[in-house]
């Protein structure tokens, strides 16, 4: 955000919604829009949001796969297990497509879903819901239970 002159809304869709929730506290940030987008507050993860409500695929469609980086850190990545990839990300996309973004998928680092956040911009900018009725990931009554509890506007 600091190579953006002026003020900037930040959107974001599934797990970004963690990432623009902390970094939506600079001042700069004059809003959130969160598309099909996890929204913790503080102190929760990504991954809390997921397990509140029953009915997300999300943690049997991903495969865990550790690594080691030559500085000695080591870690574990995720990646969708072919198998599930078409449905679970791409459902709405002709077989032939999802088969290209299943083999072009970059792995996420599970950090990214179980860190805690320090700060939530939701509580104190204006933010906006893309709620979906189908999504495999992110129960609807997980994302009814955020837009209630952040009082904000959902545009479906």
């Amino acid at each position: 955000m600091d190579r953006i002159q002026g003020p900037v809304i930040l959107a974001a869709h599934s797990y970004g919604g963690a990432v623009i929730t902390e970094a939506g506290t600079d001042p700069k940030d004059k809003g959130l829009v969160y598309a099909v987008a996890v929204m913790p507050a503080a102190g929760e993860a990504a991954s809390n949001l997921l397990e509140r409500f029953p009915g997300s695929t999300f943690l049997m469609s991903v495969e865990a796969i550790a690594y080691s980086l030559p500085d000695g850190t080591s870690g574990t990545y995720l990646l969708y297990q072919a198998d599930k990839f078409h449905s679970n990300v791409a459902a709405d996309v002709p077989a032939s497509e999802a088969a290209v973004m299943l083999a072009i998928q970059r792995p996420m680092n599970l950090a990214a879903l179980t860190e805690s956040l320090t700060s939530a911009a939701w509580t104190s900018k204006p933010s906006w819901e893309i709620r979906t009725l189908q999504d495999l990931a992110i129960p609807l009554a997980e994302q009814k239970f955020e837009a209630d509890r952040a009082k904000r506007t959902s545009l479906r």
